[in-house]
């Protein structure tokens, strides 16, 4: 499984889609990702991830980092993680995958 590749991308502000090289598919809405922010500033201060409020979060880039991983930028400014193919397999939402974890 920590062999797939992404074969093809999509987003838009809202979320961002990513067909693996194994077929399936895992769509992340952009709240999502950004509370999942593996950074070390998100991971060592939990207050500076967003409140779960209803305020518009938004994808505004997203870079693809060598061969291994996506860097997005939110709205909220924050831009800092580094999103390896790896663990965005692992947190993919799901039904089919949420059940394996």
């Amino acid at each position: 499984m920590y062999d797939l590749i992404p074969k093809e991308v999509s987003r838009d502000q809202d979320s961002f889609t990513i067909n693996w090289s194994d077929g399936h598919i895992s769509i992340y809405l952009c709240r999502y990702l950004r509370l999942r922010c593996p950074c070390s500033l998100c991971t060592d201060d939990p207050k500076r991830k967003p409140k779960t409020s209803n305020s518009p979060l938004m994808i505004m880039n997203v870079e693809q980092i060598g061969r291994y991983a996506f860097s997005f930028q939110f709205s909220d400014l924050h831009q800092t993680g580094i999103y390896s193919f790896t663990y965005l397999r692992s947190m993919c939402p799901c039904d089919r995958c949420e059940g394996r974890k």
